[in-house]
């Protein structure tokens, strides 16, 4: 993680203890560390689904019997300067992860029907990720893809240190963040 560390002071040197909460909060879902996760969640949403049934939701995710996920790689893309509104600041933050699903293969199928599924599997995340994304690792058995995501910091009355809203544009964004700031963050 001194590498993410060394790439955040030069992507984002004017705001440090932001890079050392986004270091934190990649070590956690890298660690799949659902406490810290939730820890730099922005409170905000706690008002719409509670903490204990969105760790729930998270280990559950990751937890699942039919289907194992990781998280391998993270890479920062970009970091948006600090838009300092009213009530508070807000940074953009882009990343790619790395993410592997290792599916449980169904041993009630005989071989064709287990080929066919996996050509099914194969085909579904090819266009939902995009053919350059994604591959099947014959090593490990695991469907592998990149998945671009972007989460906004946000330090406000709410979160006096910063905490990350996963950023998903139009109207719902607006219960958390101003529309001014929502229009600005939009444009990138």
């Amino acid at each position: 993680m001194d590498d993410y560390k060394a790439m955040l002071d030069e992507l984002n040197p004017e705001i440090p203890e932001l890079n050392k909460r986004i270091v934190y909060f990649l070590q956690s879902m890298a660690g799949e560390d659902y406490d810290g996760i939730l820890l730099l969640t922005y409170p905000g949403i706690f008002d719409m689904v509670p903490k204990k049934i969105l760790r729930e939701k998270i280990a559950s995710t990751f937890q699942s019997e039919d289907m194992a996920i990781t998280m391998d790689v993270f890479d920062i893309n970009y970091i948006s300067k600090a838009i300092v509104a009213e009530d508070g600041r807000y940074v953009r933050v882009d990343y790619t992860l790395l993410m592997s699903l290792k599916i449980k293969e169904d041993l009630t199928l005989d071989e064709e029907r287990r080929a066919e599924k996996k050509e099914l599997f194969l085909k579904s995340f090819k266009v939902a990720y995009g053919k350059n994304q994604f591959w099947f690792e014959e090593l490990t058995q695991s469907y592998c893809f990149h998945k671009k995501n972007s989460m906004i910091a946000i330090e406000n009355e709410k979160s006096p240190q910063w905490t990350f809203l996963t950023y998903q544009p139009g109207a719902a964004m607006e219960m958390f963040i101003p529309k001014s700031v929502c229009l600005l963050l939009d444009a990138g």
